[in-house]
């Protein structure tokens, strides 16, 4: 049985909780559009692990046509896509790990979407303006 041990989910934009899931540290965060659940190896941060000491991570877009609806989500949803994930590591599962490939390519579009956004909320500006 898998044990979760999280503080939260709380909060709002960014919604947030940080514990362990069979005891490594576990970070969950949701913001803007999208949310993720990170497992790190023990003794490694798990807010933004390096790729060897990730032993899970899964992200999701959240109601892509809403740019910030993430950051809103209730702490009940939070907290069943957190047992959801848990599940999966219980399982054996790296979540999107699992296909390196495809998560690349969802960070990618993720990035793209993010930037459209940013442009519409900022108004005209060139490309190279947001580097």
């Amino acid at each position: 049985m898998v044990d979760i041990r999280m503080d939260g989910p709380s909060g709002y934009c960014p919604v947030q909780a940080e514990g362990t899931i069979n005891g490594s540290p576990a970070y969950f965060r949701a913001r803007h559009n999208s949310w993720r659940l990170t497992i790190a190896v023990n003794g490694k941060d798990p807010v933004l692990p390096k790729e060897e000491d990730t032993l899970y991570e899964r992200s999701e877009d959240y109601k892509p046509d809403e740019p910030f609806a993430a950051g809103y989500m209730s702490h009940e949803e939070a907290l069943e896509i957190i047992e959801r994930c848990a599940g999966e590591f219980d399982r054996g599962s790296k979540g999107d790990l699992d296909d390196k490939a495809a998560y690349e390519e969802k960070i990618r579009k993720r990035r793209e979407l993010e930037l459209e956004w940013l442009k519409k909320s900022m108004g005209p500006l060139s490309d190279d303006a947001l580097l």
